[in-house]
């Protein structure tokens, strides 16, 4: 599997990419596919191609499944792998603000929901900085996963570095919303997380990370251009 980058991006690119395939080679939950190398333009690089299926929400295991890529998720957050910080709290409000007009604009008769809505979750994010960092995927959904013989496979790093874990508790959680999986199913995920995390989450927490994959995945079917947005 290659990636081409553009140059200026290209050197920590492939050293993210190189950290990462080391630091997760130990896991046990999981793997990731393994850096083979990169060219020497440096905007070149590889991994191993790895197979697998999707993650099929309708299977009779599935809580099983999510179990698993709970305990996966945990352990990711648990490696003591130092990458780029990712948005600070006042950056995560700041964007919230952003997101808050430019729904208002689109939606204008919507305007006292998302105010609504975007005014709690800025009055909580400040909450986050009280809580330490963990190596975080960054772009969490089910589509991130494959099973290699129902052990996750977890791929797509290039959003990865260091922050709040309930961002991405929160993204996969909002992504099996709109997937409409069964709470039961959701509720499997959590187990999984909470039963390996040794810092697990309060109900507060997730609240804020559902909060802020909400918003941001807001203008998704706008972009999409579907008729129905």
């Amino acid at each position: 599997h290659l990636k081409v980058e553009n140059k200026g991006n290209a050197g920590q690119s492939i050293r993210q990419a190189k950290e990462i395939s080391r630091a997760t080679s130990i896991c046990k939950s999981f793997r990731t596919p393994r850096f083979l190398g990169a060219a020497a333009n440096g905007c070149l690089y590889g991994h191993e191609w790895n197979f697998g299926s999707h993650v099929d929400l309708t299977r009779s295991d599935i809580s099983v499944i999510l179990e698993a890529i709970g305990n996966a998720i945990a352990e990711l957050h648990a490696l003591p792998l130092e990458l780029r910080p990712l948005s600070p709290p006042q950056l995560m409000i700041d964007e919230v603000q952003i997101i808050k007009a430019d729904l208002a604009r689109l939606l204008p008769h919507h305007q006292a929901e998302i105010d609504v809505a975007c005014d709690t979750a800025i009055s909580a994010i400040p909450d986050l900085s009280l809580q330490p960092s963990s190596l975080l995927h960054g772009d969490l959904h089910l589509d991130q996963f494959l099973l290699d013989e129902d052990r996750p496979v977890l791929v797509d790093f290039d959003r990865a570095g260091r922050g709040y874990s309930c961002l991405d508790i929160g993204s996969l959680l909002e992504d099996l919303r709109s997937r409409e999986a069964s709470e039961e199913a959701r509720a499997a995920f959590l187990y999984g997380y909470q039963s390996t995390s040794s810092a697990p989450l309060d109900s507060d927490q997730i609240l804020i990370g559902q909060a802020m994959s909400l918003l941001r995945r807001a203008s998704e079917p706008l972009r999409a251009l579907d008729p129905a947005w």
